[in-house]
């Protein structure tokens, strides 16, 4: 965690002067990458604290920017609701590209799940236990380009 945090703050500070849709085009794939990479180790706590210091980097990031507005006129010209599905009012955005940042706690946080003592795949009598492990994992996505008859 303490990684990431450095990394962040190396990114948003490398990007003083830079517009707001520059930061979002920078840190999306970090945070998106470390989220995805970590969500089976993690737990929400971790995501939330880093949730709060991308938000002060980006907020100090936006009073130097703009030293001679209130910080008011800041949160009102970068922090809003963006994505209409999340009811999240300080998310950091752009209004002029529609862009923003991704937040740590968007990500699901999903467990591995382990397997029964030792069992094998070859047993017939656990046909039923691997059958119900399987239903649960998601279907591999279908392309929607394929002919359904040939597939």
């Amino acid at each position: 965690m303490r990684r990431i945090r450095k990394r962040l703050a190396a990114e948003v500070k490398a990007l003083r002067g830079a517009s707001a849709e520059a930061v979002i085009h920078k840190l999306n794939p970090i945070i998106r990458g470390w989220a995805a990479d970590d969500r089976s180790v993690v737990s929400s706590r971790v995501f939330h604290a880093l949730d709060a210091h991308v938000w002060r980097l980006v907020y100090k990031w936006a009073t130097h920017t703009h030293p001679n507005e209130s910080k008011h006129w800041v949160t009102a010209r970068y922090f809003d609701v963006f994505s209409k599905a999340r009811r999240d009012r300080w998310v950091f955005g752009d209004r002029d590209s529609d862009r923003y940042l991704a937040k740590f706690s968007w990500t699901k946080i999903v467990r591995h799940q382990t397997v029964k003592g030792s069992t094998s795949v070859d047993d017939p009598a656990l046909t039923d236990y691997w059958a119900g492990r399987r239903r649960r994992q998601k279907p591999a996505p279908s392309h929607a380009c394929e002919p359904s008859g040939l597939a």
